[in-house]
């Protein structure tokens, strides 16, 4: 499996524009459903922050970008973000019903 992380601080005039960019990426991928993929979002307590994760099964190439909304989100973020984003590479050592 690899898994990675992504931090990423959203200027706060674009904090709509991320969380329905990303509404639209979570509703396409609820209605092509890859396998072996799981994608998750979540807002931390700081305005405009957020954490990503990205987990695929081994072997599973990553369906992100054959998702249309995903495509458009990822062209428009870099002028959301308050900073540039780095993805970094996890290790997981434990886990419990991940997929």
């Amino acid at each position: 499996m690899s898994t990675v992380l992504i931090r990423a601080n959203v200027k706060p005039a674009h904090i709509s524009d991320v969380e329905e960019a990303v509404a639209n990426v979570f509703a396409q991928l609820d209605a092509v459903k890859p396998a072996g993929v799981r994608y998750l979002s979540y807002r931390l307590p700081q305005e405009g922050s957020y954490l990503i994760l990205l987990e695929l099964q081994d072997g599973t190439e990553n369906p992100l970008p054959q998702i249309a909304a995903f495509r458009e989100f990822q062209t428009k973020l870099s002028a959301w973000l308050s900073e540039p984003s780095a993805p970094q590479p996890l290790v997981p050592i434990g886990e419990y019903r991940a997929f």
